[in-house]
């Protein structure tokens, strides 16, 4: 930012960083009351605008130290424009919090972005202001309101739609705080820098090499927030990438498990051939009451399949039914199908194919065998569909962003399957929880009910 105290908007910084705060709030989720908490958020700010303003004179301070004493004044300068930014961007990261469904780090990005924005329409704003003849005393012609409110205007317009309502995902940032860190440890030196520099050359008269200055400053800002858009973007193609490779991988574990279903069946019929001929040469009646039960029992398992209400959920939990029950893996399910006919087929076949594989494969590890066992619940819980599988797990899980990090050796070729549960959870809007209780790991999947599905 190239700062002059004799030439700002009649707005001052934390109050145009309110107004593009706004624009980057309105795409979030947001709190119940939210426009309530805006308007309580937005007068405790202006009440903390003296004390804001109070910093300026520290900038005064070091812009008249920099006509005898430049490094000095530089440092006086630079420092008054550090802990300006940084009270800023507090400030604004607190009003997200307050306002939006946002962790602190998540405000943190929806600050540095409403503050980057405020700074271009500045910057541009005095590279468009009229110079004064008399540059010795630092002082620009009084701004006129009505190329304020101009640049305000088209500025914060195209940079909703260029980037406040583009940043998002699912309404929130899904930028790491240490990105968010360098951007803002570059915004802060671009404003130090920059404002001393521009300062020096616009007391010497160099006008040309001061608008380039000015122009520096304006690409920076935009280069910080397409650099996070082209991150967001790269992301949700490797999300993609992630999703169609895991995707392709249940397609062949679903072949393997055909093949291994047929092969089952395939026995199951070889056996029951010996069963017969044995029941016609058995005499006793217990015995042939004793091979009765074990024909009565391998045939109810292949008729046991799962009513829910929902075909793609009863083919899929019929399947990983026989699936456990060949493994040796007890199984209890409770499930309404009826609650998840918004969810697309292919994305619920993925979203419980990947978490009940993952229960199965860890189950498989437990040792004594009677503790192998899961638990499958699908339920409506107020206006929202509750996913809840149980396993016990005797691995020491290592949790990392939330997700187990993958036991197996090669980790770059696994893992995909909790990122896709927790990829498509988030496309309808839901929150995933992983943790462990004891021996027992748990997932919850908690999904919205669009407004549109009845009761």
């Amino acid at each position: 930012m190239i700062y002059n105290p004799n030439t700002i908007f009649s707005l001052g910084t934390l109050q145009t960083c309110l107004m593009t705060a706004l624009l980057y709030m309105i795409p979030l989720n947001k709190k119940k009351n939210w426009l309530l908490r805006l308007g309580s958020g937005v007068v405790i700010c202006l009440l903390l605008s003296p004390f804001l303003a109070s910093f300026r004179h520290w900038a005064s301070i070091g812009i008249a130290l920099m006509a005898t004493h430049f490094a000095k004044g530089c440092l006086y300068l630079g420092i008054a424009a550090c802990i300006m930014l940084l009270l800023n961007v507090t400030i604004i990261s607190m009003l997200f919090r307050f306002c939006c469904q946002l962790n602190f780090t998540k405000s943190f990005c929806g600050a540095v972005c409403s503050y980057i924005t405020q700074d271009f329409a500045y910057t541009l704003y005095v590279a468009l202001s009229p110079m004064s003849a008399n540059r010795g005393t630092g002082t620009m012609v009084v701004h006129t309101l009505w190329l304020e409110l101009t640049i305000m205007a088209v500025i914060y317009v195209s940079f909703y739609f260029l980037f406040a309502r583009q940043l998002p995902q699912h309404g929130e940032y899904r930028f790491s705080c240490g990105k968010m860190l360098i951007i803002m440890l570059v915004a802060m030196l671009s404003s130090v820098v920059m404002g001393s520099i521009g300062k020096a050359l616009y007391d010497k008269n160099h006008t040309v090499i001061f608008r380039l200055v000015l122009v520096y400053d304006l690409l920076l800002s935009l280069c910080l927030l397409a650099m996070l858009l082209l991150h967001k973007m790269g992301e949700q193609v490797r999300a993609t990438c992630i999703e169609e490779k895991h995707l392709h991988l249940l397609h062949q574990q679903q072949y393997e498990l055909m093949q291994e279903t047929i092969e089952t069946i395939n026995h199951k019929c070889h056996d029951l051939k010996h069963q017969i001929s044995l029941l016609r040469s058995e005499n006793s009646a217990l015995n042939r009451e004793r091979i009765f039960q074990e024909l009565e029992r391998d045939i109810m398992i292949y008729d046991s399949h799962i009513h829910t209400g929902n075909t793609s959920l009863d083919e899929l939990l019929t399947e990983k039914f026989l699936h456990c029950d060949r493994l040796g893996v007890q199984w209890t399910c409770m499930a309404d199908g009826k609650v998840v006919t918004f969810i697309d087929p292919i994305d619920l076949y993925t979203l419980l194919g990947n978490a009940l594989e993952n229960a199965i494969e860890s189950a498989m590890k437990v040792d004594p065998i009677d503790k192998r066992f899961l638990s499958v619940n699908i339920l409506r819980k107020g206006n929202m569909v509750l996913i809840r599988i149980e396993n016990y797990c005797q691995q020491n899980l290592v949790f990392y962003d939330g997700l187990p990090v993958t036991t197996k050796p090669n980790q770059s070729e696994h893992g995909f399957g909790m990122r896709s549960i927790q990829n498509i959870t988030q496309r309808y809007h839901g929150e995933l929880n992983v943790h462990m209780e004891g021996e027992q790991f748990k997932l919850s999947i908690l999904i919205p009910i669009p407004n549109d599905i009845d009761e």
